[in-house]
């Protein structure tokens, strides 16, 4: 270093911190490429029991192809048709919405679809009921909470409707679990996958504006907050699964590890006594 000039000396030494942020950077992007979602279904082939739990729970049906909806016998809005639905929005559990060959929520129904609403298909009901009636180009923007592997760039599948693109439509394994290409390359290895039982990651989608507060319209609490009530409750200091199996849903199966009864016997004991 004798021969080079001290103005040059500070120039070096950040050219060479630079050049070794800009390879750190480099290394750490390739390294997360290399991790590829491989998709549920290959997921299931070695977790059969676990997989086989969560095709029958809500959540691969947030988001599904038509053609993969259309078998399912769910019903269809006044005037359309399955060649002109792209994608399905839930249909197992509680509703359904549709969404049209551009990639918009279809608002209006009817034999000209001219009309308004009667564009959400209620399970519990059989009954349609209003979603944003009427509003035009209405986006799909939910894939955050609704797909895995999701990506705010772009749209999926080429449609201008669809805000963001996905690996899987509807919350596959590796929305919680992230992509498994190299757990499965590498023979299952437990290291290169992830398994996290805290409460956040369930509170990533269960949840709805702050998260210490319940949110309500209307005088009633509203969906998908159910991060919101945990935290503003006595519960808070458990995860969701100390009480709830996590690839379940108990509309259909029990999906409780320990029921309320094991930890508040005696108001269970009340309750039961009321209501006889």
């Amino acid at each position: 270093m004798k021969n080079v000039s001290k103005k040059f000396v500070p120039f070096l030494l950040a050219t060479i911190v630079g050049a070794f942020f800009v390879l750190s950077g480099h290394t750490a992007g390739a390294a997360e490429k290399k991790a590829k979602y491989v998709g549920s279904g290959t997921c299931g082939t070695c977790h059969l029991v676990q997989h086989n739990d969560w095709v029958v729970s809500g959540h691969p049906y947030k988001l599904r192809k038509a053609e993969d909806a259309m078998k399912a016998g769910l019903p269809l809005p006044e005037g359309w048709t399955w060649n002109e639905i792209s994608y399905v929005i839930g249909g197992r559990n509680w509703k359904t919405r549709y969404v049209d060959k551009k990639g918009f929520i279809i608002t209006m129904t009817g034999p000209d679809k001219s009309k308004p609403g009667k564009n959400q298909f209620n399970l519990e009901t059989g009954t349609w009921s209003n979603y944003h009636a009427g509003e035009k180009n209405k986006p799909y923007n939910c894939g955050r909470c609704h797909t895995t592997g999701y990506s705010k760039k772009g749209h999926q599948d080429g449609l201008p409707g669809m805000i963001g693109t996905w690996a899987e439509p509807g919350i596959g394994c590796e929305a919680c679990h992230g992509p498994g290409g190299d757990h499965v390359a590498k023979g299952g290895d437990k290291k290169l996958i992830k398994i996290d039982n805290d409460k956040s990651m369930c509170g990533q989608c269960h949840i709805r504006g702050k998260s210490n507060t319940i949110p309500a319209k209307g005088g009633f609490i509203r969906h998908h907050e159910q991060y919101n009530e945990l935290l503003a409750s006595k519960h808070a200091i458990f995860n969701c699964t100390t009480c709830h199996k996590p690839h379940k849903h108990s509309k259909f199966v029990d999906a409780m590890k320990i029921q309320c009864g094991s930890c508040h016997a005696k108001q269970m004991a009340s309750y039961a006594g009321s209501s006889m």
